[in-house]
């Protein structure tokens, strides 16, 4: 399977928000397999700072994982496929891969001043 990379933009003030999120998408990934869709949810990262969430996915086709996040309801503002970037990680062509979608109706996540 392929990894995908998801973000979504999330207030600093909604961690709690972003666990209930992470609970949704795994739970509709679970759903999927079941049915005979293969996804698989690997986790998320929340970055208070950044005011971002990512949610890491393994499927056969960025649609799978889009259909996975319609599903948990995770409306994104950008998915990609992801390269693995260790030593004993399989290697691929960035050149090959297709450029990054942004979601319906884009959102840009505020600034921050760094104090």
């Amino acid at each position: 399977m392929r990894e995908f990379v998801a973000e979504q933009y999330l207030p600093a003030a909604d961690a709690g928000v972003a666990a209930q999120r992470a609970d949704a998408a795994r739970r509709a990934a679970e759903q999927l397999t079941r049915e005979g869709t293969q996804v698989q949810f690997v986790h998320s990262i929340f970055i208070p700072d950044d005011e971002t969430c990512i949610y890491l996915y393994r499927a056969e086709s960025i649609e799978t994982v889009e259909l996975a996040a319609a599903r948990a309801s995770l409306q994104l503002d950008r998915l990609a496929e992801a390269i693995p970037a260790g030593r004993d990680e399989q290697r691929v062509d960035a050149a090959a891969l297709p450029a990054p979608r942004p979601s319906k109706g884009p959102h840009e996540a505020p600034t921050k001043e760094r104090q």
